[in-house]
């Protein structure tokens, strides 16, 4: 799956790979966004956002994370997994939709943990051992760098309390009992260590993983369009700014979108219930970026991104 080197077992034992589109995608359009969830958010939550999409001219397909939603599995002592094997599921929904649709220019994106794990998806796939081709295009919303530094207050020690508890607590109950706390659901211990790697020390590394994530993320060269919500606690503009810092070769949109903008309040999950202002965005750096192929078929939902 990567460029340098190693990685990924295409195929290997476990992987659960569950996508589900929002809607019947209307043929005309060549280009497509595989969407990669928030921890603990079903793919079904996305619906109103792959509606948005569709009417730019943006086929949507959602990756149903392992444990989550229409997943069988169920994270505890005896079913764990961690980024490396969410990567690999991703990489997999991606050679999916690719050969489902082989004219379709894909983007991937996601949404706070899944932006995170689809700027690494990016960064890793198209190299000797990938299965998949390079996307066109990366799209973050309300995501960044969990490190405690970019986050302010009491969220910034509130984090730090956190994740010196986690190791114990995951070990004990063996898994998170995100729903119980009222943060994500019932996650993985593996997920919940990586994501913790990143909240202490602002970089990202996988157990079971030997790329250097650092390097591949350094060396990422596509659009990337990153937006941030003007209230977002979970993922502040400057954590979105620290993960675009690690993408130099990258060439980066960002906006800060508020509640003017959106109709909502603009906070992590306000937007879902109103994107239109997300899609917008989207579509219209989509078209700028020529990632929108100029053809006749597509020329009346270009009109409506402008």
């Amino acid at each position: 799956m990567a460029a340098a080197g190693t990685l990924f077992e295409a195929g290997s034992r476990g992987l659960n790979t569950s996508t589900e589109a929002s809607r019947p995608w209307a043929p005309e359009f060549p280009i497509g966004l595989l969407w990669l969830p928030a921890l603990g958010v079903a793919a079904r939550y996305y619906t109103t956002f792959g509606d948005a999409l569709r009417t730019r001219g943006i086929a949507l397909e959602t990756v149903e994370w392992r444990g989550t939603g229409l997943s069988p599995l169920r994270a505890g002592h005896r079913e764990d997994w961690g980024y490396r094997e969410l990567l690999i599921d991703a990489e997999q929904a991606l050679l999916d939709v690719q050969q489902k649709h082989p004219g379709r220019a894909w983007m991937v994106g996601g949404h706070s943990m899944g932006g995170q794990l689809a700027a690494l998806l990016a960064a890793t796939t198209g190299g000797d051992l990938s299965m998949a081709r390079p996307a066109r295009g990366l799209v973050l919303v309300a995501t960044g760098v969990p490190h405690w530094r970019f986050y302010r207050g009491r969220m910034r020690w509130g984090i730090r309390a956190f994740t010196s508890l986690l190791p114990a607590l995951t070990s004990v109950v063996g898994h998170f009992p995100g729903s119980a706390l009222r943060f994500a659901g019932r996650e993985a211990r593996g997920v919940m260590r990586d994501w913790r790697h990143s909240a202490v020390t602002g970089r990202y590394a996988a157990a079971g993983v030997e790329l250097d994530f650092e390097a591949a993320l350094k060396s990422l060269e596509l659009p990337v369009c990153a937006i941030a919500l003007e209230n977002d606690a979970l993922a502040p503009p400057e954590s979105l700014r620290a993960l675009l810092a690690k993408m130099p070769g990258a060439e980066p949109f960002e906006r800060v979108l508020g509640a003017t903008h959106l109709g909502v309040r603009a906070d992590h999950f306000g937007w879902l219930r109103q994107p239109d202002a997300i899609v917008v965005t989207i579509a219209s750096w989509a078209l700028h970026h020529g990632i929108w192929p100029s053809t006749p078929q597509v020329a009346k939902a270009q009109r409506r991104s402008r």
